[in-house]
């Protein structure tokens, strides 16, 4: 007779054992999802393996910088301290941007307070464990910032798993549904801001969208009764936690108004009975409804304390007034310029982009939800002041729009539209059907090829990046900083990419201005007067006044121009010429140019600066300094246009900023 020990032992053993054939059989039954949870352990896996161990010439990559150590600050303030007042919080990880008391007396923080709440379970375990080892006190140790950024990892791969489950639910169970959410998680900044600069907000709202996007698309299953309390519930929590994020994420909301829309119908649609079918509709729905708004208000109430303690208001703008510029929003920056635009950095979303488009027909629901939703990020990141979104890998504020790009380029890759169009399907499908399939194995196989390559290339670029070195220092056309940055294969892959990303842009600007094909990575996105930041710290360290030297006739922003008499200056080539030049400011512009006659002879100058009179004078032949005021520049490009006689000679241009409009709170 076995002893107890070995019975146990050997009853173990049998459990383990049909437990292995039960997951066996399941992964027989289901391979696409097998494989799923295969990747899933082993990309977690190299994730923790890249956090941790993972070094850069600043130090491990586990540590808050810029604007990481805004959202940093809150947790030993919340934990340690048990107040918000950040200033002790300040001198140990610094106030890099300098920002000022409030009229509350407290230190001024314009970064949300969400991601700070989301990293806090993760910062108590390495605040536990810090206290073990006799680390420092004050909740700024090397393990508690290690844990705090630590949550940025657990969330990216929180926002891999609902885009997956969106495109699993939504193209099929197929193993290409893996590799397209990888490609693209990959392929643009989701990957850097989740491992090489942590700390962030961009993880935590890729991670609440996704979760709100796959939710959303899931209560359209529910047949023709209108939606639970419980499910508005649900659906307002997460618009409230992605808003408690980042504020510019409440205009997700959109999908919101859309089940509204859906709810009411299928209540209208039930509404039996003598009467206003519609108020009993409304009369049934409304509530809950209700309930939704208020589960959001109530996810996003920690910053509206926030921003009630630090600057006395419940509801605000941080940054001020002149932070916004609703009207002016600078949409075809945020996606083509070289400075951080999006599809230039990350040409994979490009390709995700006119997939999203495509599945308008298929998934006109879905597919139309999302462009409404990545429109409102394009209008909101447009109508920031610093667009490009300062120091930054990419776009890196697009990190929302994530989840609805992988359902683009899922519907590329996993289910081409090209497969089932008669076009494409006659006559190689009628006549020669195996030539059919290998032509389309082929043409897929291809396709995830081309998206493996430009992911790896990102890859390699975030890998030699660290936050002293990314994009938003580098000057030039985007394409060349990647073939230089990345070389061999590529790198020249990436930069082909790149440039077929933005050669839509490149070629309406060069129609509208008259101007080369290269002038528009020469001209948007350069800002001449470093007008960085509307608030008044940066308004101090930035200079007012600019001077474009017109020593080189062949640039991209000169047009009609030849080489002049010195090596600093230029001639008219005929009687018209036009200077192209980026501004992101207001008030008003004095503009200097210097002008020359051709002969002995005075000849009249004229100038306008998009398209108004500006000034006009006589000009000698030794030469005369024109001066003008611009009241309202145009955000982007503005255009000076110079009519005079041929061979007349300009020397340089000088703009000087006359004053700053600024409302601060």
């Amino acid at each position: 007779m076995k002893s107890g020990w070995k019975q146990r032992l050997a009853a173990g053993a049998l459990r383990v054992r049909s437990r292995g054939a039960a997951v066996a059989s399941w992964a027989r039954r289901e391979p696409p999802r097998a494989f799923a949870l295969v990747v899933a352990l082993v990309v977690c896996a190299v994730s923790c393996h890249w956090f941790f161990a993972f070094t850069h010439a600043r130090g491990p990559t586990a540590e808050p910088s810029t604007d990481g150590r805004y959202y940093y600050v809150y947790l030993p303030s919340m934990v340690i301290d048990r107040d918000l007042d950040l200033a002790n919080q300040y001198r140990v990880v610094g106030n890099f941007f300098h920002y000022p008391k409030t009229a509350t007396g407290r230190m001024g923080n314009v970064f949300s307070i969400g991601p700070a709440i989301y990293a806090l379970p993760t910062y108590l375990v390495a605040h536990g464990l810090a206290r073990l080892r006799g680390e420092r006190a004050d909740g700024t140790s090397k393990t508690e910032k290690a844990g705090a950024m630590f949550a940025s990892v657990l969330f990216s791969l929180g926002a891999l798993l609902f885009a997956y489950l969106l495109v699993r639910r939504r193209l099929g169970d197929r193993f290409a549904t893996v590799g397209v959410v990888l490609l693209l998680a990959a392929g643009g900044p989701l990957v850097y801001y989740a491992i090489r600069q942590p700390g962030y907000s961009h993880p935590f709202a890729a991670f609440w969208v996704a979760w709100l996007v796959d939710a959303w698309d899931r209560t359209f299953d529910g047949g023709d009764q209108p939606r639970r309390v419980r499910t508005w519930i649900g659906l307002g929590a997460l618009l409230g936690l992605a808003a408690l994020a980042r504020t510019q994420l409440v205009l997700w909301g959109a999908l919101y108004l859309l089940a509204v829309g859906d709810d009411f119908r299928r209540a209208h649609r039930g509404a039996f009975g003598p009467g206003r079918r519609w108020l009993k509709a409304l009369l049934l729905v409304a509530p809950r409804w209700g309930a939704g708004a208020g589960a959001a208000l109530l996810a996003f109430g920690p910053q509206m304390i926030v921003w009630k303690v630090i600057y006395g208001d419940f509801l605000l703008v941080p940054q001020g007034g002149a932070f916004m510029r609703w009207t002016e929003p600078a949409w075809h920056e945020v996606l083509f310029s070289a400075r951080n635009g999006l599809l230039v950095w990350a040409p994979l979303y490009a390709v995700a982009a006119l997939g999203l488009l495509a599945a308008l027909r298929r998934h006109p629901r879905l597919a139309g939800g999302l462009l409404v939703g990545v429109a409102l990020q394009i209008w909101t990141n447009g109508a920031v002041w610093d667009w490009w979104a300062g120091v930054a890998f990419g776009a890196r504020r697009f990190d929302s729009v994530f989840v609805a790009f992988v359902f683009g380029l899922g519907f590329v890759l996993v289910r081409p539209t090209w497969q089932s169009h008669p076009v494409w399907r006659w006559p190689l499908s009628t006549h020669f059907p195996r030539l059919w399939r290998l032509a389309r194995t082929c043409v897929v196989v291809g396709a995830f090829l081309f998206a493996a390559g430009l992911s790896w290339a990102n890859l390699t670029y975030a890998a030699k990046m660290d936050c002293t070195r990314v994009r938003g220092h580098h000057r030039g056309p985007a394409a060349r900083i990647l073939r230089r940055e990345i070389g061999g294969t590529r790198g020249r892959l990436a930069a082909w990419a790149s440039d077929l990303s933005s050669l839509p842009a490149r070629a309406v600007f060069a129609w509208h201005f008259g101007a080369r094909l290269d002038a528009y990575d020469h001209v948007v996105g350069k800002h001449l007067l470093n007008e960085r930041y509307p608030w008044p710290p940066h308004r101090r360290r930035g200079g007012r006044v600019a001077t474009l030297r017109l020593v080189h006739p062949k640039a991209p922003h000169l047009i009609g121009f030849e080489r002049g008499p010195s090596a600093r200056s230029v001639r008219l080539r005929g009687t018209r010429a036009r200077i192209l030049f980026g501004l992101n400011l207001t008030g008003p512009i004095q503009i200097t140019i210097h002008a020359s006659a051709p002969g002995a002879d005075p000849v009249q100058v004229l100038i306008k600066v998009n398209g108004h009179y500006l000034a006009r004078e006589i000009v000698p032949r030794g030469g005369k300094r024109i001066t003008g005021r611009l009241a309202h520049p145009v955000r982007g490009t503005n255009t000076l246009d110079i009519t005079a006689p041929d061979g007349a000679v300009f020397r340089t241009v000088k703009l000087r900023h006359l004053g700053w409009r600024i409302r601060t709170p």
